[in-house]
């Protein structure tokens, strides 16, 4: 349009970025963007943690769930928590104390309020 400015693309700042695991975190999912309770692969959520926690650009988190895991041989209701990781989330946008993130992968649906934690190595 007239009026519209042309600037040289090397003068442009670049976003260079890859997946990589983010550092020790741990947090909750605060929102699910497009309106839902639920988010599942391809929705994109809002995390309360951010960059004053480590995250930048490209980091790598996981939504965690509480387990119960049933121990019934002796005819005892006994039971122990551990956890696992309903889904892989892709930090895209970064703020000071939030961020927004891509699941690229899940097992479950999840919820506001769930788990967010650094990636598990051993489980890649």
């Amino acid at each position: 349009m007239i009026g519209d400015r042309l600037i040289p693309w090397a003068e442009l700042e670049q976003q260079r970025w890859w997946p990589h695991p983010a550092p020790v975190v741990s947090g909750r999912v605060a929102a699910v963007i497009r309106g839902s309770t639920w988010a599942s692969v391809n929705d994109v959520v809002a995390i309360n943690r951010g960059r004053q926690q480590g995250l930048d650009t490209g980091s790598v988190v996981a939504v965690v769930r509480q387990v119960r895991i049933y121990d019934d041989v002796n005819q005892r209701a006994t039971y122990t928590v551990m956890p696992e990781e309903i889904a892989t989330l892709l930090v895209f946008d970064v703020a000071d104390a939030a961020a927004l993130a891509l699941v690229m992968h899940a097992k479950d649906s999840f919820t506001i309020g769930d788990t967010v934690e650094s990636v598990d190595k051993d489980m890649r």
